[in-house]
């Protein structure tokens, strides 16, 4: 019976690993599709041009938000008022600097 529940737990921590899984792949795709809609006037950008950025994004989100926040962040429906600050910083703090021109 024991062997039974250690079994049980194991399966639903790797189910629940899973879902973590699904849910940070569906935020990278909503960010490129965001990405891809927001440069649609440059003709040779592919969705792909946008994944290391959508991927650091996704990664400085997990790191600032709670795990009840990142959830509520992936849901349907109206999006939370702290949400737009946090995907600008988090965003920032992906996005490459310039280079700077010297005279």
């Amino acid at each position: 019976m024991r062997y039974l529940q250690i079994i049980t737990a194991v399966m639903i921590a790797m189910s629940q690993q899973n879902l973590a899984l699904a849910q940070d792949k569906s935020y990278q795709d909503r960010c490129i599709q965001a990405q891809i809609n927001l440069h649609e006037q440059h003709k040779n950008i592919a969705p792909n041009d946008f994944r290391a950025f959508c991927e650091c994004t996704e990664k400085q989100l997990r790191s600032t938000l709670s795990p009840s926040q990142f959830t509520e962040m992936l849901g349907k429906g109206q999006k939370p008022a702290w949400l737009k600050s946090a995907q600008a910083a988090a965003a920032k703090a992906c996005l490459k600097p310039e280079p700077k021109i010297e005279a």
